[in-house]
């Protein structure tokens, strides 16, 4: 589930208050098609050196699994690594303008 939704409510004797409703959107990075943003990003005038920049920050990002189990008994630590994937659907996390860039993303039209 890429929204996680939550209302949250006070259910008295009489009747049920509405105090607020949420929506979580951590995963929503995760479905960004890279070229669709930067095509998106040149559209809104988002040109040369700074769509180059966008790009070297968007592409070509990689990720793999580590699982590290220990041996009790040799007393030893072994190291798994995955093979290494190519992300080519989703923002970099930790990348500050990730919000703005899903905003560009959702809001412009091709």
């Amino acid at each position: 589930m890429l929204v996680h939704f939550t209302a949250l409510s006070i259910v008295s004797a009489f009747r049920t208050r509405h105090i607020g409703i949420f929506f979580d959107f951590t995963k929503t990075h995760d479905i960004l098609n890279q070229d669709t943003l930067l095509e998106k990003l040149n559209t809104i005038g988002v040109r040369r050196n700074i769509n180059s920049w966008f790009k070297s920050h968007l592409t070509d990002q990689k990720q793999f699994v580590e699982r590290k189990e220990r041996d009790h008994i040799n007393f030893r630590q072994d190291k798994y690594l995955s093979h290494y994937i190519v992300l080519t659907h989703r923002v970099p996390k930790g990348l500050a303008l990730g919000s703005q860039l899903f905003l560009i993303y959702k809001v412009t039209f091709l």
